[in-house]
């Protein structure tokens, strides 16, 4: 069914549909009024004529008569209302269930515009988090980076100053032994011309002197002195500078015997693998390394375990090319990691030994 709502045109409020069908408002000038709103109805003349005063009567009779009619209608209209309120009660009903809804709706969409919100705001936090590592990260590797280039570069002067150090003091040992050398070399050629005069001597005195058959002559067999000699006393004198407080005479003594070979050079040389100079020890480990003295093998193992790292990259070449192997070895590494493969290369020595000193 349609409803038709009417409006006052005084208060501009709803007029109930039973004010309208009892005929409550008053309608003046085209415009509709309700029942608290209607103007005073304007007076009419006094004097009435008669006919119209009959008609009156007779209207009024017939509104009587209506009137009976209208009460039943009026019933009826009643019941109509009843069935019309229940139905506006029903349609208030759903109002209300979807304003209920319309209601959840509203709040379902602030609790997601509230989560959207709130994880916006995580993205942006975790983002700025991000950011603040990173910004972080890049100042702790500046910092790390800095730190080592200043370690390397205080290093790389050390390294410099004991080079400087160590050079200035060879160079005057190396243009010392030129010089001894070039005095040696010159007393080695006085002897050999004298051992050619006294072998001349010899000769001559072998052919004027007339020797009884099968007897040979005693003086042919006498001792002369030959270069082996002069080399035993070289060494000898070396083996000696090893002792000396001068770690420069130390040094050349070191570099002059791996000219020379023999059980004796190797044990001097040996002896120097815990001198205090890292240069001395270096220099000990490649010259029997050069001498190919398989017997050192163990000491020079043991090497691997040496606080320089110079050492420690000297003695794994030598163990490699001695032992004809290659170790698991780095001396740049941990302590912990170094330590690891030296017992792993000690394992594998003595699985070994046997054959590699027998020379297979």
């Amino acid at each position: 069914m349609n409803y038709k709502i009417s409006f006052c045109d005084a208060c501009d409020e709803s007029i109930p549909e039973r004010d309208l069908l009892q005929q409550q408002t008053t309608i003046q000038n085209g415009r509709l009024y309700c029942r608290k709103c209607a103007p005073p109805a304007p007076r009419e003349r006094s004097s009435v004529p008669g006919v119209l005063v009959l008609t009156v009567l007779v209207s009024m009779l017939g509104l009587i008569g209506l009137g009976y009619a209208g009460f039943e209608a009026l019933g009826k209209t009643d019941d109509t209302l009843d069935t019309h309120k229940g139905l506006l009660t029903e349609a208030t009903a759903d109002l209300s269930a979807l304003a209920g809804r319309h209601d959840d709706a509203v709040q379902q969409a602030r609790v997601a515009e509230e989560k959207l919100a709130a994880l916006e705001l995580r993205q942006l936090t975790d983002a700025n988090l991000i950011a603040q590592h990173e910004a972080e990260l890049g100042r702790k590797l500046d910092e790390e980076s800095k730190a080592w280039r200043a370690s390397l570069d205080q290093r790389l002067e050390q390294l410099e100053a004991r080079v400087t150090a160590i050079l200035g003091p060879l160079q005057l040992q190396n243009q010392q032994s030129r010089e001894d050398l070039a005095g040696q070399k010159a007393t080695l050629e006085g002897l050999k011309a004298e051992i050619g005069i006294v072998r001349e001597l010899a000769a001559v005195r072998a052919a004027a002197q007339p020797v009884a058959p099968g007897v040979e002559s005693t003086k042919s067999a006498e001792a002369v002195p030959t270069e082996p000699a002069v080399d035993e006393r070289e060494i000898n004198a070396f083996i000696l500078k090893l002792s000396d407080v001068d770690p420069g005479q130390r040094y050349t003594a070191v570099t002059e015997l791996g000219r020379f070979t023999g059980p004796r050079v190797v044990s001097a040389l040996e002896g120097l693998l815990k001198d205090p100079e890292e240069y001395l020890r270096v220099a000990v480990v490649q010259n029997l390394r050069r001498l190919g003295s398989k017997t050192s093998l163990p000491l020079i193992l043991a090497a691997l375990r040496d606080a320089d790292p110079f050492v420690r990259s000297a003695a794994k070449a030598a163990f490699e090319t001695m032992a004809a192997t290659r170790i698991n070895y780095d001396p740049e590494a941990t302590p912990r990691e170094r330590e690891a493969a030296v017992k792993e290369t000690e394992a594998w020595w003595e699985s070994n030994k046997v054959r590699v000193l027998a020379g297979g």
